[in-house]
């Protein structure tokens, strides 16, 4: 994986795990990777592997972020 992201030129972003991880340092890593994707256009790859799920809640503003990213890109394909 790391020698493809290299490859290609891609950015990979993890989050660093610590006991003082919670939900606004979550929400604070998400906005840094919408962030540089979005507004910097860099090609990003964020891994996150299941040991660093400390909370369920993390997977469910996860898969609510992909819908709305969706969402938008659908409407701006469909409208002129």
């Amino acid at each position: 994986l790391c020698a493809l992201i290299l490859v290609a030129d891609y950015e990979l972003m993890q989050i660093e795990l610590s006991k003082a991880y919670d939900n606004a340092a979550w929400h604070d890593d998400l906005k840094k990777l919408l962030l540089t994707a979005g507004i910097a256009g860099k090609q990003v790859v964020f891994l996150l592997s299941e040991t660093q799920i400390k909370d369920e809640s993390f997977l469910e503003v996860c898969i609510c972020s992909l819908q709305c990213m969706l969402f938008v890109f659908v409407l701006t394909t469909l409208l002129p």
